[in-house]
């Protein structure tokens, strides 16, 4: 889970822009993540007080901190303890966030073990998630060209994870809506590196498979084996939200099945029937149908059918 995984936001539409002041994207080196003593990371949350919580996950609470010396908000993750899983993710997240740095993935600026404490510090992204966004909770309906330019950027980060990252590839093995963070001017930010693998790492099978329902590859669901083309799967369903404002499972609807209901529409890329209906006419009918086509080919039931991040990310980016 990123920080605001499947998370009820404890904040309003009205005040995600009282909030883009935390903003910010950096560069910075592996070397200059921090580990923090627990004083500081009190100091900065007030003690974990409830006027900063932001949210509430399986493997802890997320609260909004102000870094005093460096006056720089910070959303701090402190999982629960005595959570074996919870010790797993805490750890995969360091691993994997220490050696990845790109506009497009969360940064992770420290992390605390004092007295047991597993706690994660990145930087706040203060936009909310996708799927808030598309949820029809939502009043404001996101529109065509943040839905595209979205979907290009997580794109982009599933790029530089699979094929540009200097110590490796890096499978994520949880990509949803859940956790791509939004900053201020929608630009995405994948989070939520808790299941994340390198790709040496990930050959031996998971016994029990976590990742989120309504995602996984079929070969991930079926050999618990996890590849980059795992990660395009998802990605595909992730494009198919995008399109459709309809969420991956859906107890409301007949066909419950994201996948399965516009499985024959894509077949025929029929756009006038994936289209969310709430987009009206403000749409880029070219970027639909690139973005239907790349979606077929992400969600085919056979891996080495599947196109690789770099030729869907390539494909989407038109316009």
């Amino acid at each position: 889970m990123a920080y605001l995984q499947a998370f009820t936001p404890v904040f309003s539409q009205q005040d995600f822009d009282k909030r883009c002041s935390g903003c910010y994207c950096k560069t910075r080196n592996a070397q200059e993540i921090r580990e923090f003593k627990l004083a500081e990371i009190e100091e900065a949350t007030h003690s974990f007080s409830q006027a900063n919580f932001l949210s509430e996950g399986g493997f802890g609470n997320v609260f909004k901190g102000i870094l005093l010396e460096q006056g720089l908000e910070v959303a701090v993750k402190r999982h629960k303890l005595k959570s074996t899983q919870g010790d797993k993710e805490f750890f995969a997240e360091i691993k994997v966030l220490s050696h990845t740095n790109h506009d497009n993935v969360v940064s992770l600026v420290g992390y605390c073990t004092e007295n047991g404490q597993r706690i994660l510090v990145y930087e706040y992204v203060c936009n909310g998630t996708l799927a808030w966004h598309l949820s029809a909770k939502n009043s404001t309906v996101l529109s065509w060209p943040a839905r595209h330019s979205i979907a290009v950027g997580i794109a982009k980060a599933l790029r530089y994870l699979h094929h540009e990252c200097t110590q490796g590839r890096v499978i994520h093995r949880d990509i949803r809506p859940h956790n791509i963070l939004l900053r201020h001017d929608f630009t995405p930010v994948v989070g939520d590196f808790g299941l994340a693998k390198w790709e040496n790492d990930s050959a031996a099978p998971e016994t029990t498979l976590v990742a989120a329902t309504g995602y996984v590859a079929p070969e991930y669901g079926a050999t618990g084996v996890a590849t980059e083309k795992a990660d395009v799967y998802s990605f595909g369903i992730v494009l198919l939200e995008i399109i459709t404002g309809r969420r991956a499972i859906d107890l409301s609807c007949e066909q419950t099945s994201l996948v399965e209901w516009a499985r024959p529409k894509l077949e025929v890329r029929d756009a006038k029937s994936l289209l969310d209906p709430r987009l009206g006419t403000d749409v880029d009918e070219y970027q639909i149908q690139c973005m239907i086509h790349a979606a077929a080919f992400c969600l085919q039931e056979d891996p080495s059918r599947r196109l690789r991040i770099k030729q869907v990310s390539k494909n989407i980016k038109t316009r």
